[in-house]
């Protein structure tokens, strides 16, 4: 499974790592809107779940829900 996790909380970003390194699952990681916008444009098709802080820099994260949901993007 492929993962995204959107996080500008440093200290989560570590132990998010830390879990997901003991799992079977591949982890994408990154800090910004921006970035996740990116990210979700080049794997869309591959990814199977993105994890979403609510309150990230600039946008919050259901405000990036939304733009991903605007570009038809399907993911859990």
């Amino acid at each position: 499974m492929k993962i995204l996790y959107v996080e500008d909380d440093h200290v989560a970003k570590l132990v998010a790592k830390n879990v997901f390194l003991r799992s079977d699952h591949e982890l994408l990681m990154c800090q910004s809107v921006e970035d996740a916008d990116k990210i979700v444009s080049l794997y869309s098709d591959k990814l199977d779940v993105i994890i979403l802080d609510l309150n990230l820099d600039g946008l919050s994260g259901v405000e990036l829900l939304r733009i991903l949901r605007e570009k038809c993007i399907d993911i859990p």
